[in-house]
């Protein structure tokens, strides 16, 4: 096998792979960017980018101050 011949292309454009988000007017929203990144990523294996590991939207918890005391 040659390495000329097993070429990637670089981007989804080279390859003809139109997404519906390419022509959009509005910034993407946290579903849509998360549709994106589940289509590029491997199944299994790589979590989309669109995504926090441990975020679940929760508050971070408090530091140890309670409140009331001066």
């Amino acid at each position: 096998m040659n390495d000329q011949d097993d070429v990637r292309p670089n981007s989804r454009e080279e390859v003809g792979d139109a997404r519906e988000s390419d022509a959009q007017d509005h910034v993407l929203s946290e579903e849509e960017k998360l549709d994106e990144g589940l289509k590029d990523s491997m199944d299994a294996s790589d979590p989309p980018a669109a995504t926090r590991p441990g975020d679940k939207g929760d508050p971070v918890p408090s530091s140890g101050f309670k409140e009331g005391q001066d």
